[in-house]
């Protein structure tokens, strides 16, 4: 055992899972099956925690659009019915809110008047329910979901999303300005089966925390359906502002993402696309058209983005480059938003795929805690679940020796 550790500590990586009970009849309380604790590089300042939270599949955890924060509460599934949970402790206890054997939870927001909106897969509509849990009525707008965290959002009153296929004719943007109860479209392109297509689908629509009446909308995938639109008037019109000359690469899917984030001076993102082999870390002036600009390299595709009080941390999938080599799932944090530094990597051991995070995870962190969406078979093989994430300031090789007092789980 002490030379396991040794050859771990050489790597300055450790991994460690402790099994606990989990209750699959009566997941009124849970606690995470197994932990897995990565500690970075000795010259790094971080320590991440991820703990699986087993049997259910993540909905959301709330951030106030109001207030710019994130709350205590996440929402999630069970993986073989429609029952919905809740947590308001940050994922440590779950209650049920619904039961159904038939409804397949696919995606899910919660506005600020405590309503929360939940697509269903299986008749393609949306739920409403109200802050305790009854449901309003049910709605269908068009055909398809939005796609992630960031391709639904609220700004002074208006609800806006975006809507994502895989394949599909015409992709909307229906927007709501009471509450859900009724909705328009105001902006649509033609997807790749309609005749003369312009997108794939959309990515993300987010309204400017900094700008009020400014929302961002995006498509895919390839270069040239990876455009960018900006509405200055809570979206009853929008315009093009994809940048035509790029500082950093001559590539149009540079505008392509599924995640972002704002300041006072950029917008943020990472490709979901690979760039010569690589991914970017991206920031772009609100100039119109957008000025962008890379920022730094990054090894695989960013699936999701969040804010954290140590920087921002972009979490890739795991995918196979177009040269035919699996790529590693790869963990960046961006300190000062200028560069992107790696806190650590799991590296492929089969050519399964994994979109790991699925553009669904927490828009930021409470304290030090966030949450997303797993898809394996990536640390943890075999196990259905969600992904609780702590960072916080690097453990000492001494501390990392009192968590690791059992056997490391060999992947």
């Amino acid at each position: 055992m002490r030379i396991l550790k040794s050859f771990l500590f050489c790597f300055w990586a450790c991994l460690y899972f402790q099994c606990s009970k989990t209750n699959p009849v009566e997941p009124q309380k849970t606690e995470a099956s197994k932990n897995i604790v990565i500690a970075t590089g000795d010259d790094s300042p971080y320590c991440v925690t991820i703990e699986l939270i087993k049997n259910f599949i993540f909905l959301e955890h709330v951030f106030s659009s109001r207030l710019q924060l994130p709350t205590d509460v996440v929402i999630a599934t069970w993986t073989t019915n429609g029952d919905i949970y809740v947590s308001e402790d940050l994922g440590t206890n779950f209650r049920i809110v619904h039961q159904n054997e038939t409804e397949q939870w696919y995606r899910c927001f919660t506005t600020d008047s405590g309503r929360h909106f939940l697509w269903d897969r299986a008749t393609a509509r949306i739920w409403i329910f109200d802050q305790g849990w009854q449901n309003i009525k049910q709605i269908q707008n068009g055909n398809y979901p939005w796609h992630g965290t960031w391709s639904i959002g609220e700004a002074n009153g208006v609800i806006m999303y975006a809507e994502y296929a895989s394949e599909g004719d015409v992709l909307h943007v229906w927007r709501s300005v009471d509450d859900g109860d009724s909705w328009e479209s105001v902006f649509n392109k033609k997807g790749r089966e309609a005749d003369a297509p312009e997108i794939r689908h959309f990515h993300t629509l987010q309204p400017d925390p900094f700008s009020p009446g400014d929302w961002y909308l995006s498509s895919g995938d390839n270069p040239q359906e990876c455009r960018i639109w900006k509405s200055s008037d809570d979206g009853f019109t929008w315009r093009e502002v994809t940048d035509p000359d790029p500082d950093g690469t001559d590539r149009q899917d540079i505008h392509r993402y599924t995640a972002i984030y704002f300041d006072e001076s950029f917008l943020y993102w990472g490709t979901d696309d690979l760039l010569d082999g690589c991914a970017r870390f991206v920031k772009a002036e609100r100039t119109e058209p957008l000025s962008v600009h890379v920022a730094a390299k990054l090894d695989n595709l960013v699936r999701s983005l969040v804010a954290t009080p140590y920087g921002l941390v972009l979490i890739s999938e795991r995918k196979e480059a177009h040269y035919g080599k699996m790529l590693d799932l790869t963990v960046h944090i961006s300190a000062n938003k200028q560069d992107a530094y790696e806190l650590f990597r799991i590296p492929s051991q089969d050519k399964r795929r994994s979109n790991f995070t699925n553009s669904r995870a927490s828009i930021a962190a409470r304290g030090n805690i966030f949450f997303t969406f797993f898809e394996g078979p990536v640390l943890f093989r075999n196990s259905w679940g969600f992904l609780k994430w702590e960072i916080v300031p690097h453990f000492s090789k001494q501390e990392i020796e009192l968590l690791v007092d059992e056997e490391p789980y060999d992947p």
